[in-house]
Formats: C-alpha cells, sequence, structure tokens
C-alpha cells in the first residue's frame, strides 16, 4: 500500500484505523517470525524489541492486536522542501493495543543514513508531517525520555502523536484517548518506557 504525501496527524488517524479488530487476551506472547525480529514481541503485556533497544509496559486492561506485520510505504513525491523528497518510508508497527476509546499504538520507520541523526522534533515540524500551517511540535520530557509531540483529533477519539529517533529508527508512538486523564495515564507508561534498552 502507498500513500502519496500525508501529514502526520492523518497518518496516525491512518494506523488508528488499519489495525485489524481481532486481538489477543492481554499478557498473551507474540513470538515473531524469522526474519521479523525487528518487529519485536509483546510477553506477559511488555513490549520489547532487541534490535531497536525499546521496551515499554502495555496497561493490563487493554486487548492487543495479533501482529500484522504489514507495512505501509509513505512516497513524498510532491512535497517541495522535505527533507524526505526522493526518499520512500517504510513505516512498520511494533505493537497496537486498546481499551476503546483509548489506544496505544507504537510505530518505527527506518531513516535513511543522512537523516539518523535528526530529532523527533525536527522530523515532526518537517513538510511531510506538518499540516501547512499548522502548529510547530512541541517537546515533553517524560522520565528520561525527551519526545516531540502534537496533538490532533480523529471522529473517535482525540490523539497525541510522540515521536523520538532511536538507532536509526524514527519511533512514533500515539495515544488515543477521551479526556485528560486517560492521557496522563497513558503518559505514566511513556515515563516508564526503557527506549535505551540493551536486551537480555
Amino acid at each position: 500500500m502507498k500513500i502519496v504525501h500525508s501529514s502526520m496527524l492523518v497518518m496516525a488517524a491512518f494506523v488508528l484505523l488499519f489495525h485489524t479488530v481481532t486481538a489477543q487476551k492481554p499478557g498473551k506472547a507474540s513470538q515473531p517470525a524469522p526474519g521479523r525480529a525487528v518487529y519485536g514481541q509483546v510477553k506477559d503485556n511488555v513490549y520489547s524489541n532487541n534490535i531497536i533497544g525499546i521496551r515499554i509496559q502495555i496497561p493490563r486492561e487493554m486487548e492487543i492486536d495479533e501482529p500484522s506485520f504489514v507495512d505501509v510505504s509513505l512516497v513524498p513525491t510532491q512535497v517541495p522542501g522535505s527533507m524526505f523528497a526522493g526518499q520512500t518510508l517504510t513505516i512498520k508497527t511494533l505493537f497496537s493495543a486498546r481499551a476503546f476509546p483509548v489506544m496505544f499504538i507504537c510505530t518505527a520507520t527506518p531513516l535513511p543514513l543522512k537523516l539518523q541523526k535528526k530529532t523527533g522534533e525536527e522530523i515532526l515540524n518537517d513538510r511531510l508531517f506538518r499540516e501547512p500551517n499548522g502548529p510547530m511540535a512541541k517537546v515533553e520530557t517524560l522520565g528520561t525520555n525527551t519526545f516531540a509531540y502534537v496533538d490532533g483529533k480523529t471522529r473517535f477519539n482525540l490523539n497525541r502523536s510522540y515521536a523520538i529517533v532511536r538507532k536509526g529508527y524514527y519511533i512514533s508512538i500515539v495515544i488515543g484517548y477521551k479526556d485528560q486523564g486517560d492521557l496522563d495515564v497513558m503518559r505514566e507508561y511513556l515515563a516508564a518506557a526503557d527506549l535505551d534498552w540493551k536486551g537480555k
């Protein structure tokens, strides 16, 4: 599947709607098949990824989607001034979980070598991801992690898209929520996340 030019919020909304409604019961493990290690795994409601180096607790109340291992290609062919012009970006879904209307989705996009030193803030503010005349990304430190983020909404809920770069991957973590209380709870999970995980 290819998408020609999209904003970060449109992409976040797409990801929110894209995932299958088939979910596994909380706590069930998902083991990546050979060659799929980059997608990581979920075990006992903990997502871990040895390749990218991240480890995130998923709330036990949430249902965790079965991994689809389906990538989405973003082709920015008509975005003048974008740092991604001429590149094809491949968005990999690492995990998605829900306790509607709260949703928790993490994706990883391998960055071209020349862009691997960019920050999440720089990427969110790029013309590829930012709506024309839209707000600039803000920065928030949660625990030991410093994220850039933008806020948006879909017809179903509000969402906040957090961004950070790790080991050459652009990591996007989208939280769908109904009210500030929901968002604050999920922010605590991001504060506890280990995004420099060394693995076992």
